[in-house]
């Protein structure tokens, strides 16, 4: 129904479209809707999705003075990596398998920067580099074990060296106007199974407490 209404409002294909999903409907892949069948059309096929928490959060992004743009730390980068966190969970310490592309994405990530664009890398991350990172710079590349919290959103957290950052953490640092965000989280558990694959806190999270935009890759990645 939804295509079909932008169709006949004559919505041009490859349009971006903004999608606001509340409750359970918030942890669908709505972008990966579509007939998969055989000469089926899917919806990554005719539009470009793109998710809001709310259509206020949308518009205060949308409506900033290109100002912000030039403000130091839009000109930095930080590229935050935390390969292998040790989680402490009712007195016995978890070791989580080594990302082995952690090593890795910073270099891309470098190499694909323009000159103007101030690098700094944050391997092995604590939860003070995290909020450094998040404070002073406009961009921003997160990779680190997450874990999602269905019942309480703002307690989902990146995993670092020395404990776990917090959505919440994240809002009460007030951050301000930022560029961009990001996200390749590892999934560690959820307090719902379902969910389990989806990242839609952890983006939301910063789009509220002050980004732009912000990329979140979903479910586990090969690497």
């Amino acid at each position: 129904p939804v295509v079909h209404h932008l169709i006949l409002d004559n919505v041009p294909r490859n349009s971006r479209i903004w999608w606001c999903p509340t409750s359970v409907f918030s942890t669908l892949p709505v972008h990966a809707a579509g007939d998969y069948t055989p000469g089926g059309e899917q919806l990554s096929q005719l539009y470009v999705s793109s998710y809001t928490f709310s259509i206020t959060s949308l518009l205060r992004a949308r409506s900033r003075t290109d100002n912000s743009k030039h403000e130091e730390s839009s000109s930095e980068f930080a590229a935050v990596y935390q390969a292998k966190p040790l989680q402490i969970d009712e007195q016995k310490d978890i070791e989580y398998p080594v990302i082995k592309s952690a090593g890795v994405e910073p270099d891309i990530v470098k190499c694909n920067l323009p000159p103007s664009i101030f690098f700094t890398r944050f391997a092995d991350a604590t939860k003070d580099d995290a909020d450094e990172a998040f404070k002073d710079h406009g961009w921003f590349h997160l990779m680190a074990y997450a874990t999602q919290n269905a019942y309480q959103p703002l307690n989902s957290s990146f995993l670092m060296r020395d404990g776990s950052l917090s959505i919440s953490d994240i809002l009460r640092a007030n951050l301000g106007p930022k560029e961009f965000a990001f996200l390749s989280p590892r999934p560690v558990d959820s307090r719902f199974s379902w969910m389990q694959n989806e990242i839609f806190h952890f983006a939301t999270g910063l789009q509220i407490s002050g980004f732009k935009s912000v990329v979140g890759m979903m479910g586990n990645e090969d690497d």
